[in-house]
């Protein structure tokens, strides 16, 4: 009985020691991956620390010329963007966006974990890093500082960084605001402003639900899908954008189909703005004297001239359609005599195609 009774103490004896070997192997494992992952946090965190967030909002924007009565005649620019506030932005076109590009965007705190998690599980089947799985907050992270090498581990990491800070600094409006602001649409326009006056001819408040739609659609592939270069590709991004609403459940089918019945009311990418290249020459050496570089060309300034439009158009097309000879070139000026005022200039024949 008793020598039952002592080898079951010793065989309980003999758990309790591996259990105990078990508990301090684990907790020695687990400080040896606790430590390096503490400094790797660590080192990110004040690598992230020395960007400056307010560039995530201070953008370039294009200095407008105005004529005597307030019409837009040409612009000075280094950058094609004018900016929007949150106000402006439609309903449909956040949720639009939010369906195509980061459906918890009013939830996370700048990275989507299960999305994170989905990406990493393709990549590591893949064997490569081509699926990002990027909040908008990230992409926001990313255009601002420019972090847009190679895709790796180690940008990634710093993104989701530097995204922290900007879901610590900035409220959700303010990010998604500055999103837009910020983002490419193709042909050169930065932000849905300019990409909303350009390709429609009217402000990112008066969208259209289908123009809506299109405009984040081309937002993944703004070059090869842009509407004046590919139309079919962009209304091909409308659908799919519109078919994912369909499956959220956030439209129905039938209120699909009417959005895409829609016209876009697409401009004619050579229907621009005034073309006066020399006269815009001209009309930036007063700007020249008060502002520097700069200033004029992105500080978004509207300044306002003392061109006619009316009357350039007249001049440019007088200069373009009179005949002289070859080899020759041709000029116009107009000026108020009374005041000295230049009403019209225009510096050369624009070339025949």
């Amino acid at each position: 009985m008793s020598s039952s009774y002592q080898n079951r103490q010793q065989r309980w004896i003999k758990w309790v020691k591996s259990l105990k070997r078990l508990w301090e192997f684990a907790w020695k494992g687990g400080l040896t991956l606790l430590i390096p992952l503490l400094l790797m946090i660590g080192w990110y965190a004040w690598h992230a620390s020395k960007f400056d967030l307010s560039e995530t909002s201070r953008m370039p924007e294009r200095t407008v010329l105005l004529d005597r009565n307030g019409i837009e005649i040409g612009t000075i620019h280094g950058a094609n963007r004018r900016l929007v506030e949150f106000e402006e932005i439609p309903t449909f076109l956040k949720i639009c966006l939010f369906a195509r590009e980061d459906a918890r965007f009013m939830d996370h705190e700048g990275v989507d974990f299960w999305g994170l998690a989905r990406a990493t599980l393709r990549n590591a089947k893949d064997l490569d890093f081509t699926q990002g799985a990027s909040t908008l907050s990230m992409q926001l992270a990313r255009n601002t500082f420019d972090l847009r090498e190679k895709k790796s581990l180690n940008r990634k990491f710093l993104e989701i960084a530097i995204t922290y800070r900007i879901e610590s600094k900035f409220s959700k409006s303010e990010i998604l605001t500055a999103y837009l602001n910020r983002i490419y649409f193709g042909s050169g326009f930065n932000g849905i402003e300019e990409a909303s006056l350009n390709y429609f001819g009217r402000p990112t408040s008066r969208l259209t639900k289908g123009q809506c739609a299109l405009l984040v659609g081309i937002i993944r592939a703004p070059h090869a899908c842009s509407p004046w270069r590919n139309l079919e590709g962009a209304v091909r991004q409308r659908d799919e954008v519109l078919d994912r609403l369909i499956t959220t459940e956030v439209i129905s089918p039938e209120q699909a189909d009417a959005i895409k019945s829609q016209t876009l009311d697409l401009r004619n990418p050579n229907a621009g703005d005034l073309e006066t290249d020399h006269g815009t020459r001209v009309l930036r050496r007063p700007l020249e004297i008060v502002l520097n570089e700069t200033q004029i060309t992105t500080g978004g300034l509207e300044v306002i001239t003392s061109i006619d439009f009316q009357l350039q158009r007249k001049l440019e097309k007088l200069v373009q359609e009179t005949s002289i000879p070859d080899g020759c070139q041709m000029a116009s000026i107009a000026i108020d005599p009374r005041n000295g005022d230049l009403l019209g200039v225009v510096g050369c024949r624009e070339k025949k195609p």
